[in-house]
């Protein structure tokens, strides 16, 4: 909206701490950065998130009050800029840990 934004084009922002007075607000979804091996350009891939369900609490002692979601990274994930397609690994786990993680699944 335009009257949010001053001539330059830039959200107000707050004379005492600086933040932004926009009123509107945006969404933000977990996501995992990656950078190409191909072209070495900066990619983003959202995670996969799944509500965790009754049996789920139960089986890990919740009390049925208690909510929340699984956060996960995709299998395969393709450069947005060159279309070269990778298979992923989570940050941290070493190439033979990966497959022992993905052969208990």
């Amino acid at each position: 909206m335009m009257d949010e934004h001053k001539a330059d084009g830039k959200p107000p922002k707050c004379p005492t701490c600086g933040i932004c007075l926009a009123k509107e607000i945006v969404e933000l979804s977990p996501a995992y950065m990656w950078d190409c091996p191909n072209c070495g350009r900066e990619n983003f891939q959202r995670s996969i998130t799944t509500a965790i369900t009754d049996e789920d609490r139960i089986e890990m002692g919740l009390d049925p009050c208690e909510t929340g979601c699984w956060q996960s990274y995709p299998n395969i994930v393709v450069c947005r800029h060159c279309d070269s397609q990778y298979t992923t690994r989570h940050v941290g786990v070493e190439g033979n840990e990966q497959d022992d993680i993905t052969e208990d699944e």
